[in-house]
């Protein structure tokens, strides 16, 4: 099956970019054939005059929008999107350079207990709400990975306490302060190298996602994407797939998925003014971001329910009910994160009888011992 992919809001390792608050990657099944025939028809019904279709310039008119609405109609079944909020993408990078190097050792526990999920959202949280010092936080963050140099992160691990930031960011800065060998460690791994140059784009991430996605309906996949830098300076992942005839699958948060695809060859990087596959992967793309980024604009609500149909499982975005402290689960992974912040500063182990403080905290916060046994997959711990 021949997939065709592109990209929209594509901002490389800015995300904190003011005007392009999210970014989507979409992907279409249909062989060039047939989808020459669905470009042309559309230009010829709605007077297209552009040499080739653009869903950003579609989404500006009347006419364009329903032609973008009966793109969808002819791809029905066949079109994927991944989608997501950059501020919320960037709280999810700092915890996975940030908190996972420590935790790495058993970051399966930590996972499960949707731990990654309650810092970001609660980064986030306190960003969105203009906390002073979560943006200097955020925007610290960016600038340290953009050049893989911790001497970047000096707001973040001062030891001076500020008196307006929020206590549970002086936790995370706290955890910061304390862990930054393990951070310095993480990172040297990806100086010099492709990966390093596009750390924070999460192009890869979205097209690996969804070929996955894929493979689990097709048995080969032959991939055409249009000119993307950081896919050609990554090609590690997709590489590793061609020919891959196996089958590999994870189980994450109850729901089987699948880890793996087959390729016909690596993925080619082609022109989208000569390609009418990429064109309609642009259309989708276009629309899914427009429709996330103007939730309110009643122009867009012909396409809500498409977009929405199209998703595929790459939905990264804020889910604040995370951090809510009304909520026993959120409550025990604050407690965690306290208890992380103590054990850091007096240099003990961050995963030694951790399984048994997550049981006490749980308890603590009021959620069933005998769920959250379940639910992170432990037996039964202590009395």
């Amino acid at each position: 099956m021949q997939i065709y992919g592109d990209e929209s809001g594509f901002t490389g390792n800015n995300l904190l970019h003011a005007e392009q608050p999210y970014f989507s990657f979409g992907t279409v099944a249909v062989e060039d054939p047939e989808a020459r025939e669905i470009v042309s028809r559309t230009v010829r019904a709605y007077g297209i005059t552009s040499p080739e279709l653009k869903g950003q310039k579609l989404l500006q008119f009347a006419r364009g929008r329903k032609a973008i609405k009966e793109i969808f109609t002819s791809l029905r079944g066949r079109v994927k999107a991944a989608v997501f909020e950059k501020r919320y993408t960037l709280a999810g990078k700092f915890f996975e350079y940030v908190f996972e190097p420590p935790l790495a050792a058993n970051n399966a526990l930590f996972y499960r207990l949707r731990f990654h999920l309650f810092i970001a959202n609660l980064l986030y949280l306190h960003f969105t709400q203009k906390s002073r010092y979560a943006e200097e936080i955020f925007a610290e963050f960016e600038r340290f990975m953009r050049t893989l140099d911790p001497a970047k992160l000096v707001y973040t691990t001062t030891n001076l306490l500020s008196p307006e930031r929020p206590p549970v960011l002086e936790l995370v800065a706290a955890f910061t302060a304390a862990n930054l060998e393990s951070v310095q460690e993480e990172l040297d791994s990806l100086r010099g190298t492709d990966t390093g140059k596009w750390v924070l784009d999460v192009t890869s991430t979205a097209l690996y996602s969804l070929l996955c996605e894929w493979g689990d309906e097709h048995d080969v996949l032959d991939v055409f994407c249009d000119d993307s830098k950081p896919l050609a300076n990554n090609p590690v992942f997709t590489a590793a797939m061609v020919g891959r005839t196996d089958k590999g699958y994870h189980t994450l948060f109850g729901e089987r998925r699948p880890v793996t695809f087959n390729l016909l060859r690596e993925v080619q990087f082609v022109r989208s003014v000569d390609t009418a596959g990429i064109q309609l992967a642009d259309v989708v793309a276009s629309a899914t971001r427009a429709v996330f980024t103007n939730p309110l604009d009643s122009e867009l609500d012909p396409l809500r329910t498409d977009v929405f149909d199209a998703l595929g499982r790459c939905i990264v975005v804020p889910d604040l009910d995370l951090v809510k402290l009304t909520e026993p689960s959120a409550m025990r992974n604050y407690l965690i994160l306290q208890e992380l912040v103590r054990r850091s500063i007096r240099g003990e182990s961050l995963l030694d009888r951790m399984p048994e403080f997550v049981l006490e905290a749980s308890a603590h916060a009021g959620q069933s011992r005998v769920a959250l046994q379940a639910e992170i997959g432990l037996g039964p711990v202590g009395p």
